[in-house]
C-alpha cells in the first residue's frame, strides 16, 4: 500500500450527482424526521420483518437512529472516497492503474452512499406514515430490492474494477 500512487483527483459529474443525491437525501431524511416528530404517537415502528411489515416497536425518540446511521456511513464513505490509495482492492494498484482504479472506487463509493441513504430515507418516510396509520409496512418487495440493488451495485464494481487492472 505505501508503494500506491497518491493522486489529486477532481471530481466528475457523475462523482458531484451522487455526492449532491446523497447529501439531499440525508437532509431529507433527517428533516423529515425533525418535521414529523412532534405529531408522531409515542409508539413508532422500529423494525420491520422479512416481508416488510413492521414486528418491533419502540418510543419516538428511535426514529433518529437510523438517520445517525446513515450520517456516520455518510461521512464514512466520504472520507473513504478521499483517500482512494488507502483502500484495500484485491489486485495491485501500478502506476499504470492507478488513476481507473480510484476513480471507480470512488463512483463505487459515492454510488454505494446514495443508495444507503435513499433507502434509508424511504425507511424512515414509511415508518412515519405507518406510525401514523396511512400505510401498512415497506411491501415485500423493499427487502429483495435493497438487496439486490446493493449487491448488484457491489458485483459492477468487482467487474469493472478486475477489468480496468
Amino acid at each position: 500500500m505505501s508503494s500506491r500512487p497518491v493522486l489529486a483527483l477532481p471530481f466528475r459529474p457523475l462523482e458531484l450527482a451522487l455526492e449532491l443525491a446523497s447529501g439531499v437525501g440525508l437532509v431529507w431524511t433527517v428533516g423529515l424526521v425533525l418535521f414529523s416528530y412532534a405529531s408522531l404517537p409515542s409508539s413508532v415502528p422500529t423494525h420491520f420483518g422479512l416481508g416488510g411489515e413492521p414486528d418491533g416497536w419502540g418510543p419516538r425518540w428511535m426514529m433518529f437512529i437510523l438517520p445517525a446511521v446513515g450520517l456516520v456511513l455518510y461521512v464514512v464513505l466520504t472520507i473513504m472516497g478521499r483517500i482512494p490509495h488507502r483502500l484495500n482492492y484485491p489486485w495491485a494498484v501500478t502506476e499504470a492503474n492507478a488513476l481507473r482504479q480510484y476513480r471507480l472506487v470512488r463512483a463505487f463509493l459515492g454510488l454505494l452512499k446514495m443508495e444507503v441513504v435513499l433507502f434509508f430515507g424511504y425507511v424512515k418516510f414509511t415508518a412515519i406514515r405507518v406510525a401514523m396509520g396511512n400505510a401498512p409496512g415497506l411491501g415485500p418487495a423493499f427487502l429483495p430490492l435493497f438487496v439486490g440493488v446493493t449487491l448488484g451495485t457491489i458485483l459492477a464494481y468487482v467487474i469493472l474494477a478486475y477489468r480496468a487492472r
